[in-house]
């Protein structure tokens, strides 16, 4: 794993952004549940399980950070959006969504 660190670095680091975001926005953690949040979670989560099978898969280490990095960056992107704390908004296409119809 050492030698994949920056991927492992990018993942975290941009999960704790997002939180530090919230934070500073709402005075608390989000709870978006975003469908890529999701996914990511998923993988993640087979990939951890899959170190112990096979060891540690470069390809699935990149694939569970790259979709983790794009879920931290669409929850960032959300915290911007939403004037206030919002739980379970499904995902970015659909915050778009609501402000085109004028719903928000």
């Amino acid at each position: 794993m050492t030698e994949h660190w920056p991927a492992v670095t990018l993942m975290i680091g941009f999960w704790i952004a997002e939180h530090l975001v919230a934070l500073l926005r709402y005075g608390r953690l989000t709870s978006l549940h975003t469908e890529i949040a999701r996914i990511s979670a998923y993988v993640v989560g087979i990939f951890v399980m899959s170190v112990f099978v096979w060891g540690v898969q470069p390809w699935l280490l990149y694939v569970a950070a790259g979709i983790g990095v794009l879920g931290s960056i669409e929850e960032l992107l959300i915290t911007f959006l939403l004037p206030e704390w919002t739980a379970n908004t499904r995902g970015l296409y659909w915050i778009l969504a609501q402000r085109r119809s004028g719903v928000m």
